[in-house]
């Protein structure tokens, strides 16, 4: 999922892109269909290749998937191969569709592997990407994982145990040890006064509860989430200085 989150972006950002899924048909739709009901996108049916494809025919279809891409960038694009017909259909070939197959691709196995270990590696954190109710937060998921002083550090939907409403108090991204909150706003976050006052009170059940809250703009995430970073980097950098400072503090005593 992350490595097609990765893909999309891209797409997003001006560079066409096709998506082709590496392995099992099954897999490759299930990823497909998971990822358009996680963010709600239009998108083009995923083009599943046969594996008995001859190597024309196979030609044929990526071809067509290619060329569709490039019409219209903007609607999401997938392709679904086996390894054997990739194979079939890469053997001896180096030109523009080779190409544009091998930045496209997506080795599911490989893809489900990583996420088993880095699962693992980080057990018990459920920082997983299921876990995204939208493609900002995703998408900022992602950007910080990516981000040297913010990888590892942030899950997803997390709940703590401080009550607000009707259960536990329940955070977009957060980095529970450090007690930085981080809110993605979408439009429905101001147009509707009961959910501004909503935010509000969060915010101040936050910083009672010692969490430095950061809130940033769906759109702004979606344009380009190196702001967002940035200013989640200030806020641990914040509460690094302030840790510092209480220690020093401790030595003195």
């Amino acid at each position: 999922m992350r490595a097609l989150v990765r893909h999309q972006w891209v797409r997003e950002h001006g560079t066409p892109r096709l998506s082709v899924l590496v392995g099992e048909a099954r897999a490759a739709r299930a990823l497909w269909s998971e990822w358009i009901t996680l963010t709600g996108r239009d998108a083009r049916p995923i083009v599943l290749v046969p594996a008995s494809a001859t190597r024309d025919a196979i030609a044929a279809v990526v071809q067509a998937a290619i060329g569709a891409a490039a019409r219209a960038p903007r609607l999401p694009s997938a392709l679904a191969l086996r390894p054997t017909a990739l194979a079939r259909f890469a053997r001896d070939r180096d030109d523009r569709w080779a190409a544009v197959i091998d930045e496209g691709r997506i080795d599911l196995a490989a893809s489900r592997a990583s996420a088993a270990r880095a699962t693992a590696a980080r057990a018990p954190r459920p920082a997983t990407t299921a876990r995204a109710r939208s493609l900002a937060e995703l998408t900022l998921f992602e950007a910080l994982e990516a981000t040297a002083a913010t990888a590892g550090r942030f899950a997803l939907n997390q709940r703590v145990p401080v009550r607000f409403g009707p259960g536990d108090l329940e955070i977009d991204l957060v980095d529970l040890r450090a007690r930085v909150a981080i809110e993605v706003d979408g439009f429905h976050h101001f147009g509707d006064p009961d959910r501004y006052r909503t935010d509000r009170k969060k915010d101040l059940l936050l910083q009672s509860q010692g969490f430095l809250v950061v809130r940033v703009l769906a759109e702004d995430v979606h344009a380009d989430p190196r702001a967002a970073v940035n200013a989640v980097c200030e806020a641990l950098a914040h509460v690094q200085r302030r840790e510092a400072r209480e220690a020093r503090a401790k030595e003195t005593r």
